[in-house]
């Protein structure tokens, strides 16, 4: 589990050995690094996010490894378009793929040499750990002229399935599900139409056995917004199935899991500004 906590709002790390017990610590981060994903495989525990640099562009990539009777290793992973630290990089979220660790957030800065403005630039990076190398991939800048990844999975076939949104200088998000092979290239990209805020996410996302991608968010319905569960497969452009609760109120969905049947438990906030859990039958 990964959290924000203590003095300071440090990030803090830990697991629970066994249902009923209390979290062991794996690990605490410095003060001002962000957190923002969590990955891990046997033996390994990656934590995503970013860490404030003494350069022009002010922020790093992070990756910090926590291995077991290991002290942590921090990766530090700057895109080089033949200029070091030419831009701010962000990761919002990471899973493993084998034995490759996938991040994936923005990268903001002059992405075009001729346009003064900096922007926000969606950016997959695959970190091979073991051969400590990291290979940079960045979205072009259509539609819109920004972009954000927010979250991602791979599915069974090593693709990367990636939530996140576009926009324009002026930014009013239009969300996207978007698929990427290894190497980079883009399979899929499926918009998800206007989420009124960038506070609507979407905030998770989950690849199915089924063969589809499941994605949490909010949906903004007057003046209020409602936990949204919605299925995606690639390349088809109407959601599979949409899960939205009955009740009235403020409501968002921030987390999604596939079961061992292929149900979906989606978490976030409820109607009462108390935390809801959801069982969906994928």
């Amino acid at each position: 589990m990964l959290a924000v906590r203590g003095q300071g709002l440090r990030w803090w790390a830990g697991r629970i050995p066994a249902w009923g017990l209390g979290p062991v610590n794996i690990g605490i981060g410095e003060l001002e690094h962000k957190a923002f994903g969590l990955a891990s495989r046997p033996g390994l525990v990656a934590i995503c996010g970013s860490k404030p640099v003494a350069t022009p562009d002010g922020l790093d990539a992070l990756a910090v490894l926590l291995r077991p009777n290991e002290l942590p290793e921090e990766r530090l992973l700057d895109l080089d378009l033949g200029l070091k630290h030419k831009f701010a990089e962000t990761v919002r979220d990471c899973t493993f793929a084998d034995e490759t660790l996938v991040l994936v957030g923005e990268a903001r800065g002059r992405h075009e040499v001729d346009v003064d403005t900096k922007r926000d630039r969606l950016v997959v990076i695959e970190h091979h750990v073991d051969a400590v190398t990291t290979d940079w991939f960045v979205a072009g800048p259509k539609p819109g002229v920004q972009s954000r990844a927010l979250a991602v999975d791979v599915d069974g076939d090593g693709r990367y399935h990636i939530a996140g949104y576009t926009c324009l200088d002026a930014c009013e998000p239009e969300g996207e599900v978007r698929v990427y092979s290894p190497g980079g290239n883009l399979d899929s990209q499926i918009p998800l139409g206007s989420l009124g805020s960038d506070w609507s996410g979407p905030h998770d996302i989950a690849w199915s056995p089924a063969g589809y991608a499941v994605i949490a968010l909010g949906e903004l319905q007057g003046q209020s917004y409602v936990f949204k569960v919605q299925a995606f497969a690639p390349n088809v452009y109407e959601p599979l199935w949409t899960y939205i609760p009955n009740e009235k109120g403020l409501q968002i969905a921030f987390a999604v899991a596939i079961g061992p049947n292929g149900e979906v438990y989606g978490g976030g906030i409820g109607s009462t500004n108390h935390p809801v859990f959801a069982v969906i039958g994928g």
